[in-house]
C-alpha cells in the first residue's frame, strides 16, 4: 500500500498510522542542562506579585540596584534616573530594597555553586579512576593511601574513636558540712518593729 501524503507533506503508513520518518532525518528533543533547569525552575517561582513593592516602585529600585551592583556613584545614579540623593538614599534604607538585594545576591551565589557542583560531577569519574589506578602505583604508601581513600568513599570506613579529655580550672567547689550539733549554730537576733 501506498503512504498517505498529508498537506505539509508529512507521509503517513496506512497499517500503523503513524508518520513515515525519513531515515535520514532524525528528530532530537532538547533536554536542558541541570543550571538552566535550576533557572526555569527558579523563573517559575518568582512572580511580579511575588515581589515586595508595585512593578512601577520595584522598576526604581532595580534600577538603583543595577546601576549600585556596577560601581556607578550616586552622582551618576541622580543624573541618570533623576531622582535626588535623598530620594536614593531612603530606597536603599528600605527594607523592600534590602530584600531584594539579598534575593538577587542569593541567586547570583546558587547559580555559581550549581556550576561548580555541576563541573566536579563531570570530573568525578576521572577522579574515581585516577584513584583507583593509584593502586597499581609502585610505591606501597601511595596504593594503601589509595586503597583507604576507595573505602572510606564506599563506606567502609573504620569506627571513629573519639577520646574526651576535661580540664577544669578555677571551677566553683561546693562542699557541704552537716552539723549535727545544734549548739554551733550561731543564733541571729533581730527585733521587729512595728509600723506606727
Amino acid at each position: 500500500m501506498k503512504p498517505l501524503t498529508l498537506a505539509d507533506g508529512t507521509q503517513i503508513c496506512p497499517q500503523s498510522g503513524k508518520p513515515i520518518m525519513d531515515e535520514q532525518e532524525e528528530v532530537y528533543t532538547e533536554v536542558p542542562n541541570y543550571a538552566d533547569t535550576q533557572r526555569q525552575i527558579v523563573a517559575a517561582r518568582t512572580r511580579v506579585a511575588d515581589f515586595p513593592l508595585p512593578p512601577s516602585q520595584m522598576t526604581s529600585i532595580g534600577i538603583i540596584l543595577f546601576y549600585s551592583m556596577l560601581g556607578v556613584s550616586d552622582d551618576e545614579i541622580s543624573s541618570l534616573t533623576g531622582l535626588g540623593h535623598d530620594q536614593i538614599g531612603r530606597m536603599r534604607v528600605s527594607d523592600s530594597y534590602i530584600e531584594i538585594q539579598k534575593q538577587f545576591l542569593d541567586n547570583i551565589v546558587n547559580n555559581d555553586m550549581e556550576d561548580v557542583r555541576t563541573l566536579f560531577v563531570q570530573g568525578s569519574r576521572n577522579a574515581a579512576s585516577r584513584m583507583v589506578g593509584l593502586m597499581n602505583s609502585e610505591s606501597e604508601s601511595i596504593q594503601i593511601a589509595a586503597a583507604k581513600d576507595i573505602l572510606d568513599r564506599a563506606g567502609q570506613r573504620p569506627v571513629d574513636v573519639i577520646e574526651h579529655r576535661h580540664r577544669m580550672e578555677n571551677s566553683l567547689r561546693i562542699e557541704i558540712v552537716k552539723k549535727d550539733n545544734l549548739e554551733d549554730i550561731p543564733v541571729i537576733e533581730g527585733s521587729v518593729n512595728a509600723a506606727s
